[in-house]
């Protein structure tokens, strides 16, 4: 028998970590074609997982892209080129979920819809055969009228979109280059064809002030959209600010070589710290989601008895985070 270890000197698979001193984090951005198998789905049906945007109970996670074709240096995605699954096999995984009689899926993809090549002819196929409804993470930089008209006609219920400050131009020293009109153009498609929207924010990023996030927070308040996620920035592996957090210290490694920062995971910024970052982020979820406004649209968009009870159990666990759990982000 082969040495495992001389073997595995042997390999070099893109996008794959074959020995201890290979890094694949880097910023190769050539897209990788991958065929493969697909999770035993029926197993995690059993767990009751939830999901936020869900409209059915029986929901499964498909992947059609891994990595990123894009470069924000404060995202772990970024870092590794886009591996794409063909179409073809993606079929496969969508016939075996429909025998399985799931109704809904959440596609992980951090950039659903790249490429177009790619994803044009895995919606239309959907269309045609599957009657599945979905949520999926959409980049503004990828968005035509043409992807979203298909996605609808496919089964698209929610987008997921990284709006991420109410000041885009400063994002781009994150290498994060999103430009107003394509956000815009974008909402407004989404409107028109009735697809639900949650666009995440980051709050707390190195250059920010208060003042910066609170016009964020007012700026999302504004916005026509149906969710806003805001997430306090935070060290994530490959990230830059991962490596600057540990240059300076507020990034350590325990005993078990797990990371261990202070502050129950949140770092702050030289211009805001930890706690304050904490309360500013509780106060946006409540002003956007207790407005009396917001609440009666939810509640008028609400499809089913099952979307309802998911939408409340939803509001009750992201409420008692926000209010009771001392180790809320």
């Amino acid at each position: 028998m082969r040495d495992i270890k001389n073997i595995s000197k042997e390999i070099d698979i893109p996008g794959v970590c074959t020995r201890q001193e290979q890094n694949i984090l880097d910023n190769n951005k050539k897209p990788i074609y991958f065929q493969g198998g697909f999770p035993r789905h029926e197993l995690f049906l059993k767990k009751g997982y939830r999901f936020p945007f869900a409209r059915h109970l029986k929901f499964a996670t498909v992947t059609t892209l891994w990595g990123c074709p894009f470069s924000c240096s404060y995202c772990t995605d970024s870092k590794m080129p886009p591996i794409i699954r063909p179409h073809n096999d993606v079929f496969k995984e969508l016939q075996y979920l429909t025998d399985l009689g799931v109704k809904e899926l959440f596609f992980a993809d951090k950039t659903f819809g790249y490429p177009h090549k790619n994803s044009f002819p895995l919606l239309e196929e959907m269309a045609l055969k599957f009657k599945f409804q979905f949520s999926c993470y959409v980049h503004p930089q990828t968005y035509t009228p043409k992807l979203f008209e298909l996605m609808k006609a496919a089964g698209c219920k929610t987008i997921i979109i990284g709006v991420d400050s109410a000041n885009l131009p400063s994002l781009k020293q994150y290498n994060r280059k999103v430009m107003k009109q394509n956000i815009d153009n974008l909402l407004i498609k989404a409107r028109q064809l009735d697809i639900n929207v949650c666009a995440d924010f980051i709050l707390g990023l190195e250059h920010e002030t208060e003042v910066d996030i609170k016009t964020t927070i007012n700026y999302a308040l504004k916005l026509p959209i149906d969710y806003a996620s805001f997430n306090i920035a935070a060290p994530l592996p490959g990230s830059d600010i991962r490596q600057r957090a540990i240059e300076t210290g507020q990034l350590s490694f325990g005993n078990e070589g797990l990371d261990t920062f202070g502050s129950q995971g949140v770092l702050g910024n030289k211009n805001i710290d930890y706690e304050k970052l904490k309360k500013m982020r509780n106060k946006a979820i409540v002003k956007f989601y207790l407005r009396p406004t917001y609440l009666i649209r939810r509640l008028m968009k609400t499809s089913s008895l099952e979307h309802f009870y998911i939408q409340f159990e939803e509001m009750f666990s992201m409420m008692k985070k926000t209010f009771f759990t001392k180790k809320a982000l």
